[in-house]
């Protein structure tokens, strides 16, 4: 979803794989609050620098794999290929450590707690990647990353796939055991770390099977915990913990969360000119319920109604391309394009009408920007 631009007096730019029209809106975000655009790409140096002694504490975890060369050679193989990825994929992790830094007083912005940091970021990215690695298989996809998803190497296939996922969640657990027992939150921190997998593996269920277009409304989840646990476990690192804050802070990161299952179908399906990408979305074909198909169906004619009905759900090109014709008849581009307008213009309005001008502020309105840029996953 997103492609990283070397920049010869910066470090690096996020931009994303949509319509020119969605990059303006960093503009509108920078106008109103005359803020600088974030530059995360300064917290992947320290961040990678801890990786070989995160893997290694993994994989001496899991005893099995003392004194079996070929299973640890895999699992490093794992490890390297689903969580030592390029840049943009380590955005979740890359927010969590500036949102922390930003919060943190600096006085104890310390070796020892920044290594902390740096360990519950690559908790973050074990945790989407074991979910990515299952979201994979259901959704059919080939490339993840940038690259063929793990599940189609030729010497993974599904089965040990599923086996791969819970071993990073896994590894995730035993980091989360190993460093986090000590801190004075330290319940409530592995609470909000597994509840966002769990809630992110859940919403996994309503693509297992085929839906009833006219009936896809009782099947699209509400995924809330989508990107507030990535600030949530900031702020209890930072010892933030008034009620206030983090309600507020749950609040707009729901909103958030909403919003970024919309932007993915969206994203999925058209390209950076706006043109639909004729073979990159499965969710007509396989019958799944996305933005896109529900929204048609809401606008839509009698007529469309009955065309959507009649070809929604059925795996052949025919039938995808008269449902294409009626997402581009009824502009749904352009809808979204509003509603995403509409949408940072309401999240940039709560934020400073429910929070005063502060750190925390800060911390949301940069979360925003970067959402503007890029998705957190």
């Amino acid at each position: 979803m997103l492609y990283v631009l070397k920049n010869y007096n910066l470090n690096y730019s996020i931009v994303s794989k949509v319509p020119l029209h969605f990059r303006s809106l960093c503009s509108l975000l920078q106008k109103k609050n005359n803020r600088p655009l974030v530059d995360i790409s300064v917290e992947e140096g320290p961040l990678r620098s801890v990786y070989p002694a995160i893997r290694e504490e993994i994989i001496e975890e899991h005893l099995v794999l003392k004194g079996n060369s070929e299973l640890r050679d895999r699992c490093e193989k794992l490890l390297d290929y689903n969580a030592n990825v390029e840049t943009p994929f380590l955005s979740a992790s890359l927010i969590f450590l500036h949102t922390y830094k930003l919060l943190e007083k600096p006085s104890l912005l310390n070796h020892e707690n920044l290594k902390k940091a740096y360990i519950l970021a690559w908790c973050h990215k074990l945790i989407h990647s074991s979910i990515n690695i299952n979201d994979d298989i259901i959704d059919r996809s080939n490339i993840r990353y940038n690259k063929t998803t793990w599940y189609q190497l030729p010497d993974v296939g599904k089965d040990a796939a599923i086996v791969d996922a819970a071993f990073l969640l896994n590894g995730a657990i035993f980091l989360l055991q190993n460093h986090l027992r000590c801190l004075p939150h330290q319940y409530i921190m592995q609470k909000h770390f597994l509840r966002a997998h769990a809630i992110m593996n859940l919403s996994n269920i309503p693509e297992l099977k085929k839906i009833k277009i006219n009936e896809g409304d009782k099947h699209q989840l509400d995924i809330k915990f989508y990107s507030y646990n990535i600030i949530s476990t900031a702020m209890f690192l930072a010892n933030v913990t008034d009620g206030y804050l983090h309600e507020v802070c749950e609040e707009i990161c729901n909103d958030l969360s909403r919003f970024i299952r919309i932007e993915d179908d969206v994203v999925d399906l058209y390209d950076s000119e706006g043109n639909i990408r004729k073979t990159s979305c499965t969710d007509i074909s396989l019958g799944r319920p996305s933005w896109l198909t529900m929204e048609a169906y809401k606008k839509g004619s009698a007529a469309q109604k009955k065309i959507l009905e009649e070809n929604f759900g059925k795996n052949n090109e025919e039938s995808t391309e008269k449902i294409y014709s009626i997402f581009e008849d009824l502009q749904l581009l352009d809808v979204y394009k509003k509603l995403s307008d509409e949408f940072y213009e309401q999240a940039i309005y709560k934020i400073q009408k429910k929070l005063p001008k502060s750190k925390m502020q800060d911390a949301l309105l940069d979360l925003l920007t970067l959402i503007v840029n890029h998705k957190c996953m």
